[in-house]
């Protein structure tokens, strides 16, 4: 997308599927590399945690894999 319309602010508790891209090999990497990098934004002292379903699929991933 040419805009960038995903806003993490709007709510204190939000989710992703990750049915639709975590079986993809060719975008997998990319859309979790995003999502994590725009959820750091979001640290800032606060409580904050990730829940990942399914992370073993992450882990297929050779970039998580050294991680």
């Amino acid at each position: 997308n040419d805009e960038d319309l995903i806003d993490f602010n709007q709510f204190s508790i939000f989710g992703v599927d990750g049915t639709s891209f975590l079986d993809d090999k060719t975008v997998r990497a990319p859309i979790a590399m995003y999502l994590l990098y725009r959820m750091e934004e979001l640290i800032d002292g606060r409580r904050f945690f990730y829940v990942m379903d399914e992370f073993w699929k992450w882990l297929e991933d050779l970039f998580f894999g050294f991680l």
